[in-house]
């Protein structure tokens, strides 16, 4: 149930006031200054914006008074998991701080909001200056009430960082709009003691992806001439990011912009917006800036993906080239599975291909016959989740990981 409007507003007053009021307190104490930055993989649609219309690159950034954390250890622990999910979401954000980014030789400057985000729309530029933007981020008095004479003796070092800005040729495919909830990765989402199990106890190094989920990226990536970008649109904060990254990274999974939301207490949500539009939202928003490219959505069925992608279908027909949801409780006959067919089938009214899947090979297999991935691929991909499906669950790992925290050393003396 939503609050009242005043109540929000009036809650919106009091944190914005308090967090005035710490900014000043820390920066009298010398803290408070931009230590590192998060940088968010952006994209470039130069090569497939309309005629006349606006090529651009976007891409963002957030800035922390504290410094980053190292990637997950071989050898971390769930109490070391739980420690760095803690820090992940006390974030030490340096509101208003001046950001500049440039990527080739372009640049803007824009002002952090009050949560340390920093979001940047650049005109791109020629094609050997593209594809990784650098930020430099000043610290900034305004809106701080702390005197400017101050400010100078406590300001410290300019922070950089970088960025990869993908821009996809106008050979690739397709482009993929995927979700990552239960779609590449086990979250449990629809179950809250395994959500936040996983959530708290693991890292990107235990978590793994679903059965054959990287061998299927794999081969739509590598499906034409060049390769089919990938957009991960997810209801995950963006305290994550680090998290998510990671797992991409070390599973070998298709690097792309992760698409996030921000969870809070500002003027347009308590906490968050209600429902999952935002993930329409973006995803719109990919479409319609890439008018040349055919789009790939790839959900799950335990939250609202089957109805938001079709929406999507009919909102924009003829430009996606199929739609596949991963059945989250597949075996059983759920009402979860008769809202996903009910949409899914309006989609196929609607002149899409789409459909429930119960694992990556039926996925595979369906895009082969639709031509979208190369027959050679079906194989590899089904091995894979034969292979991958039998591997020891990650909450077994927890309890391992716990029994042996707890048993007494059998050493012999």
């Amino acid at each position: 149930m939503p609050l009242p409007r005043f109540l929000h507003a009036w809650l919106h007053e009091l944190e914005a006031s308090l967090d005035r009021w710490w900014n000043v307190f820390r920066r009298a104490l010398g803290g408070g200054k931009p230590r590192s930055v998060i940088p968010f993989t952006g994209w470039d649609n130069t090569h497939h914006a309309a005629a006349g219309g606006e090529a651009r690159a976007v891409f963002g950034c957030r800035v922390l008074a504290t410094p980053l954390g190292g990637g997950p250890r071989e050898k971390d622990r769930w109490w070391d998991n739980l420690r760095n999910t803690y820090r992940r979401w006390d974030t030490q954000e340096v509101p208003h701080a001046e950001v500049t980014a440039t990527l080739g030789t372009q640049a803007q400057s824009v002002t952090a909001d009050e949560e340390g985000y920093a979001w940047f729309r650049i005109s791109p530029p020629p094609e050997a200056d593209a594809g990784l933007a650098r930020l430099l981020v000043a610290d900034s008095a305004a809106d701080r009430g702390v005197d400017p004479a101050r400010e100078a003796a406590v300001r410290g070092a300019a922070v950089e960082s970088e960025l990869p800005v993908i821009r996809p040729g106008l050979r690739a495919p397709f482009g993929v709009v995927s979700d990552l909830d239960d779609t590449v990765i086990h979250t449990g989402i629809t179950n809250l003691l395994t959500a936040a199990r996983l959530t708290f106890l693991h890292n990107a190094r235990t978590r793994k992806p679903l059965p054959g989920v990287a061998a299927l990226y794999a081969a739509l990536e590598a499906a034409g001439e060049e390769p089919a970008p990938f957009f991960y649109v997810s209801s995950s904060a963006w305290n994550l990011h680090d998290l998510l990254t990671d797992f991409l990274r070390l599973n070998r999974l298709p690097v792309g912009p992760l698409l996030l939301q921000d969870l809070g207490l500002d003027r347009s949500k308590f906490i968050k917006r209600p429902g999952h539009t935002h993930k329409l939202d973006k995803a719109r928003d990919l479409v319609d800036a890439f008018p040349g490219l055919p789009f790939l959505l790839i959900g799950d069925s335990g939250q609202a993906d089957p109805h938001l992608y079709e929406r999507l279908v009919r909102e924009r027909p003829g430009r996606i080239a199929a739609v596949l949801i991963r059945d989250v409780d597949a075996g059983q006959r759920s009402r979860r599975d008769r809202d996903a067919e009910a949409h899914l089938a309006a989609a196929r009214a609607a002149g899409t291909p789409a459909f429930l899947v119960h694992d990556s090979a039926e996925a595979a297999g369906h895009l082969v016959r639709l031509g979208l991935l190369p027959a050679g691929a079906l194989e590899m991909i089904r091995r894979d989740t034969e292979a991958e499906s039998g591997r020891p669950g990650v909450a077994g790992a927890v309890l391992r990981q716990a029994r042996a925290a707890l048993r007494p050393d059998r050493r012999a003396p």
